[in-house]
C-alpha cells in the first residue's frame, strides 16, 4: 500500500515518499499561518529545496542518537561550504545518505555523545520506535481533513512523543523564544492531536522536546535538556491549526492585506 492511501502509523517510510505526499504537515501549516499564499507557491507548487547544512547536521545527529545502526549512511566531504563542488559531488556519489562536512561530523559526534550521557537523567527507554510516519484524519469536521506527521521517536508503552532539536542555546528562555519563532508549538499540538486520534485508549499523550545545545565543551551533558509545553499553550496552538486546516482544505490561499501601519513600538527615544 502506498503511503498516504489510508490513515494510520507507518514505519520505514522513506523521506522522499513522505515529503512527496502534499497534504498538510506541521511545517506547511506554519508556512500557511505566516502567509497563506506561501502554502500554495512554496509547498504545493515549488520544486523541493536542496537540503543544506542545518538539515544534514540535524539528520546526522538523529541517526547517531536514535538509529546508531545506520550511521554508515553518514558520509563526509572535505570542503567547508555546503554550496561547494565537493558537497554536490558527495551527494551524487552517495544517494540516500546524509552528507556533512568533516568538521561538522566531529561536532555532531560530540553533541550526540553529550546527549547519550544526559539520557541517564531522562525517561526515554531503549524500546522506543524511531521515525514513525502517520496519516491522521480529523473526525470532527463535516468534510474529513487529513494531515501527516513524522515523529522522531515514540514510546508507545508510556505514550510519549520525543522530538529532537539541535540548537544554538538550550537555555529555557532561549528555547521558549525558539518555540514561538519557529512554531514548535504548532508541531507539538498537531502531533499530540494526531496520536490521540490514532491511539485514543489510555493516558493522555505527552510531547517532549529533547534539546541539545551546540556547545564546545567536549562531552559535557549539562547542556542538554527536556522541555514540554503547558496545556494552555497547546490548546491555543491547536485552535490555530484547526482553523488553518479548514482554510487549507477550502484552498483559501490569500496574500497580504493592505492597510495602515504603526511603527510606534519600534521607536527608541534618546536618553
Amino acid at each position: 500500500m502506498k503511503f498516504g492511501e489510508s490513515v494510520g502509523h507507518f514505519l520505514d517510510v522513506h523521506e522522499d515518499e513522505y515529503h512527496a505526499l502534499k497534504i498538510p504537515s506541521n511545517s506547511s501549516v506554519k508556512l500557511f499561518e505566516w502567509l497563506p499564499a506561501l502554502y500554495e507557491v512554496e509547498y504545493l507548487k515549488a520544486a523541493p529545496q536542496e537540503d543544506k547544512q542545518h538539515f544534514q547536521v540535524g539528520k546526522a545527529f538523529e541517526l547517531m542518537v536514535l538509529e546508531p545502526e545506520k550511521v554508515s549512511k553518514i558520509k563526509t566531504f572535505s570542503a567547508k561550504s555546503y554550496d561547494s563542488v565537493a558537497y554536490h559531488e558527495a551527494c551524487t556519489k552517495n544517494p540516500d545518505c546524509v552528507i556533512v562536512s568533516e568538521a561538522d561530523l566531529a561536532h555532531v559526534g560530540r553533541w550526540a555523545g553529550s546527549w547519550e550521557k544526559s539520557e541517564k537523567r531522562f525517561e526515554r527507554t531503549k524500546e522506543n520506535v524511531a521515525q514513525v510516519s502517520c496519516i491522521v484524519e480529523i473526525p470532527t469536521l463535516d468534510i474529513p481533513v487529513r494531515f501527516k506527521m513524522r515523529c522522531d521517536d515514540v514510546d508507545f508503552d508510556n505514550r510519549i512523543i520525543y522530538d529532537y532539536k539541535l540548537v544554538k542555546s538550550a537555555h529555557p528562555t532561549d528555547f521558549q523564544r525558539a518555540i514561538w519563532d519557529f512554531g514548535y508549538d504548532v508541531q507539538a499540538a498537531m502531533y499530540l492531536k494526531g496520536m490521540s486520534i490514532l491511539f485514543p485508549d489510555g493516558e493522555p499523550w505527552r510531547f517532549v522536546f529533547c534539546v541539545q545545545e551546540k556547545h564546545n565543551y567536549g562531552y559535557d551533558s549539562r547542556f542538554s535538556a527536556q522541555y514540554d509545553l503547558d496545556s494552555l499553550s497547546l490548546e491555543a496552538a491547536w485552535a490555530h491549526v484547526y482553523v488553518s486546516l479548514q482554510l487549507i482544505h477550502d484552498k483559501q490561499f490569500r496574500g497580504y492585506n493592505s492597510g495602515q501601519l504603526n511603527t510606534e513600538k519600534y521607536r527608541k527615544w534618546a536618553t
